[in-house]
């Protein structure tokens, strides 16, 4: 089990001993302020004073915030949060309203404080698993389980360090996280020193909380974010040619690829480069992160590393990978080439796994990866069944052709048909700006062409 999730023991009943408030991993009492903020900063340090996620900030009324500006959104948060405990959709219409502001980490964040509260009271059972999905934001939960969902309810949450439910707590507090980074224009200094070392080190190991506290600090270093962009580039590239290659051929110039670019980077030439191209990006642009292109490109690395597989920390299957690849659009316009990319890169490779499954008759785990690419292509929801199947049976199928927008079908073609669509849709929406290489083209026109 994870040290970082000792929160987890306290609410399931056991007794720890006192620990000083200084190393407290929960939210620790906010200091009484006396004066309304006089910026958008300064809001932002008071919300966040003893919890960098936002899980119980003090509300104040509305009038506090003030309801114009920047500060606007954290009004409409604090009339929402002062008449009670807030509902699902009540958070869901918050972040959907208020999109790149400050109302976006608030509303995770208070998802995250009523996770929280629920967790114990929850049966340690299949049921109490499926009540506590809800507070994901991103799936929709059936009365009763169908009988094709095979899987466990928080199932494919856990990792081999922590337990569902343990990884659900991590998949929340990631979306506060990536709540932060929703815009350039969100400060983050005050979220950074929210962040006490000793007490939240887990949230600083973690990618965003990385990213948060690089760009705190006006880290800046143009070389630095040349260098990231460039592995960015190649990873991109050599995804690209990877997921293209349907025939022989092509599957043997990826090979070839990756060998060269393996012993260019000092690894046995049977060694996969992504994952080393993906860290060298990773590293490099954290060092630039205080320019807003590199920490674009520095969330579309991250996102590419989890959807790769290459990313080892926090869970490998959260259902935020596409909508970061969206949200990291927002950051520059020179990073959406890279995010479509990864987006294309992502759904031909879900019609792969389910295209093999089917042939092969056999069972498949690409649901994480299509409900994914639901939830951030349509930011809506998609039905947990969806999550616990093992094959492309009718409710499978019915939840991807909905999810996708196609014609209702609870066939294995109508959910292939549906994933076809929404590729062509991805190569319909082709950013204006021209790819950044002109290398990934060949293996764009193939997947667009099928």
């Amino acid at each position: 089990m994870r040290t970082g999730l000792t929160l987890l023991a306290t609410l399931a009943g056991c007794a720890p001993k006192h620990v000083p408030s200084h190393l407290q991993v929960g939210p620790q009492e906010p200091t009484v302020v006396a004066e309304p903020p006089a910026s958008l900063e300064a809001a932002v340090a008071q919300l966040t004073e003893g919890d960098p996620l936002v899980r119980r900030p003090a509300a104040h009324d509305p009038t506090w915030w003030g309801d114009q500006g920047d500060t606007a959104p954290i009004a409409a948060w604090s009339s929402m949060v002062g008449s009670g405990r807030p509902s699902r959709s009540s958070l869901d219409a918050l972040e959907t309203a208020w999109p790149g502001t400050v109302a976006v980490p608030l509303a995770r964040g208070a998802r995250l404080a009523q996770l929280e509260v629920d967790l114990p009271a929850a049966p340690a059972d299949d049921s109490g698993d499926r009540a506590l999905a809800l507070w994901l934001g991103s799936v929709t939960v059936a009365p009763r389980p169908g009988p094709s969902d095979v899987r466990p309810p928080l199932g494919w949450l856990g990792t081999a360090q922590s337990t569902p439910r343990e990884g659900l707590l991590e998949v929340m507090e990631q979306d506060v996280l990536l709540g932060w980074l929703s815009s350039p224009a969100i400060p983050l200094a005050p979220v950074e020193a929210a962040m006490v070392a000793g007490t939240y080190d887990r949230l600083r190991a973690r990618p965003e909380g990385a990213l948060i506290t690089a760009r705190a600090k006006g880290g800046r270093d143009a070389a630095a974010g040349a260098t990231g962009a460039e592995a960015l580039r190649r990873a991109t590239h050599l995804a690209l040619v990877r997921v293209a290659a349907d025939r022989p051929a092509q599957q043997d110039k990826a090979q070839r690829l990756a060998k060269g670019i393996a012993t260019e980077l000092g690894l046995e030439a049977s060694a996969n480069p992504l994952p080393v191209l993906l860290q060298q990006g990773w590293d490099a642009l954290l060092a630039d992160a205080a320019d807003d292109r590199s920490s674009g490109l520095a969330l579309v690395t991250v996102a590419a590393q989890r959807l790769s597989g290459s990313r080892l920390t926090g869970p490998p299957e959260s259902l935020d990978r596409i909508a970061t690849l969206r949200q990291a659009t927002g950051w520059h316009t020179d990073v959406e080439p890279y995010a479509w990319a990864w987006r294309l890169i992502a759904a031909k490779d879900a019609l792969d796994q389910l295209t093999i499954s089917e042939e092969d008759q056999r069972s498949t785990v690409a649901f994480p990866l299509v409900a994914d690419i639901i939830v951030g292509e349509s930011r809506g929801r998609v039905p947990l069944s969806l999550l616990l199947q093992q094959r492309l049976g009718p409710a499978a199928s019915l939840a991807i052709t909905r999810g996708l927008g196609s014609p209702d079908g609870t066939s294995p073609q109508d959910a292939l048909s549906a994933l076809s669509t929404h590729i062509h849709a991805l190569c319909g929406a082709r950013p204006e700006a021209p790819l950044p290489d002109p290398a990934w083209h060949p293996a764009v026109a193939r997947i667009c062409a099928e």
